[in-house]
């Protein structure tokens, strides 16, 4: 006569998903390869999410022959009535050499030059001025380009204005219809003296001293390292 089998009477659920295997009992242990075989607790590693507030990579900007090559070219897009070609002048713009190289905060003075490297009168800059708005983009300091302003009958303002916005270095266009210089990157806005009237651009355009040789009637561009006449403070492009 066959014995009879076993009864197993169960007092409370048993739950193998939810217990670790030395908690079933010696008869019931199951050791997996991947599963603890301790009842100590198990090792965790937080995950930290990342942070909303955590400020973003800074822009990269390109090098400074780079960055006169993309102004001057957005430049001629903006406004080809003072680029025109530009061509003929590219290939100068790599690096500044003689008397064009300098640093914002030196003493040099140079010849304002249009695109193709020929000097500028200050007799061409009133003839032209009906047609720009009073106003002529030349080659200044450092090879960036540079606003001339025109002032009547024959001549041009004491001061010029860099065409480089004080952001992040695009071009600046003036914008006759709206009477000031509107940054085509970001929106920034300067008035006629290169006073910022609305950011993200923190400071005033770089002014440069003007004048005028007397027998030839070029146009000189000299670095201004004395008090900026907008602001009442030292000149921030001298440092």
């Amino acid at each position: 006569m066959a014995a009879a089998a076993p009864t197993f009477v169960a007092t409370s659920p048993l739950r193998l998903d939810s217990k670790r295997p030395c908690e079933l009992g010696p008869a019931l242990q199951v050791r997996p390869i991947s599963h603890p075989t301790s009842c100590s607790p198990p090792a965790t590693t937080r995950m930290v999410a990342p942070s909303s507030t955590s400020p973003p990579l800074p822009p990269s900007v390109p090098d400074a022959s780079r960055r006169r090559t993309l102004n001057l070219l957005l430049a001629g897009a903006v406004t080809p009535v003072v680029f025109g070609v530009l061509g003929p002048y590219l290939d100068s713009l790599g690096a500044p050499s003689g008397e064009s190289r300098r640093s914002r905060g030196g003493v040099s003075t140079v010849a304002a030059t249009d695109i193709k490297g020929l000097p500028v009168t200050a007799a061409a800059v009133t003839a032209a001025a009906a047609h720009t708005d009073g106003r002529r983009m030349v080659v200044g300091l450092g090879g960036d380009p540079t606003w001339l302003i025109s002032k009547a009958p024959s001549g041009v303002a004491p001061f010029a204005l860099s065409a480089v916005c004080t952001h992040m270095g695009c071009v600046v266009p003036w914008v006759p219809s709206a009477g000031k210089f509107v940054c085509p990157c970001h929106a920034s806005q300067y008035d006629a003296e290169g006073r910022v009237l609305r950011g993200p651009a923190p400071l005033p355009l770089a002014l440069e001293h003007v004048s005028v040789e007397e027998e030839s009637g070029k146009v000189l561009l000299s670095s201004w390292k004395e008090v900026d006449f907008r602001t009442g403070g030292a000149p921030w492009w001298a440092f």
